[in-house]
């Protein structure tokens, strides 16, 4: 049977979820150290939350230095996510946090980022207009190998 465009995608592993977790990869590691400080902050333990910060506002520095664009597609996931990680430090928004932790938890375990699905639905992010049928494939699509905003093909 022929594929469309629109329904084109790298080929999955089988075992997909265990390929998610990349004990090789420094960036995987990154996100499982926030993810854990995350979960250490949820456990009230004293100093978490603000290392998570440190960890994620250096990177997104890293990002920045290296790539010298917001509008290059990790670092705006990485600029947003430390803005959002700020903002949950506010009294009242503590709801943040808790969004924050389900999302990384998410990418460290599955490979699917939720960030980068609704950081796609920017204009900015995307050549086409956007469709109900387009927001259905961008925020439903299998976790990818790389960069989800080159692997979803419209």
């Amino acid at each position: 049977m022929p594929t469309s465009d629109a329904t084109t995608h790298k080929p999955r592993a089988r075992f997909f979820w265990a390929r998610a977790i990349k004990p090789r990869s420094l960036d995987w590691w990154n996100w499982a150290i926030v993810t854990a400080l995350l979960l250490a902050g949820l456990a009230n333990i004293q100093g978490a939350r603000e290392a998570a910060f440190a960890i994620a506002a250096a990177q997104a520095c890293i990002y920045l230095f290296t790539y010298r664009s917001a509008v290059h597609f990790p670092t705006q996931v990485r600029l947003v996510y430390v803005a959002w990680m700020a903002i949950s430090f506010l009294p009242g928004l503590i709801f943040m946090f808790w969004i924050q932790l389900a999302g990384t938890l998410t990418l460290t375990v599955t490979g699917y980022c939720p960030l980068a699905r609704i950081l796609m639905l920017l204009p900015v992010n995307r050549r086409f207009p956007l469709t109900l049928e387009r927001v259905k494939r961008i925020l439903l699509h299998p976790p990818t190998e790389g960069s989800v905003l080159e692997d979803i093909r419209f």
